[in-house]
């Protein structure tokens, strides 16, 4: 898709390294959540939040030296969490009740 766009595969690999990045961290949060106490929920809702800021910052950075590099790696990036959002609808609601 990336030769038939024109875009870089350098776009891909930000967007690939920028993907397991936040599935790491993410799953960090979701470890440290499982502590059980309230301050490591609290810790995990705003580690959420900084993941995402993280995700916004570098490809922010990305667009100023290369527009065209960061629109590709954003749209990417975007594609790869959707399909991970899709997948994840799908396996909580296909699953029967517990």
């Amino acid at each position: 898709m990336f030769l038939v766009v024109g875009w870089r595969l350098d776009a891909w690999l930000i967007a690939a390294t920028l993907w397991v990045a936040g599935q790491a961290f993410g799953l960090l949060l979701v470890r440290l959540r499982s502590l059980g106490s309230l301050a490591a929920s609290g810790v995990a809702a705003v580690g959420m939040m900084i993941r995402a800021v993280g995700v916004m910052l570098v490809l922010f950075a990305v667009a100023a030296s290369d527009p065209s590099l960061a629109l590709a790696a954003a749209l990417t990036y975007a594609f790869a969490y959707t399909v991970e959002l899709l997948l994840a609808l799908v396996t909580y609601f296909g699953s029967p009740p517990v």
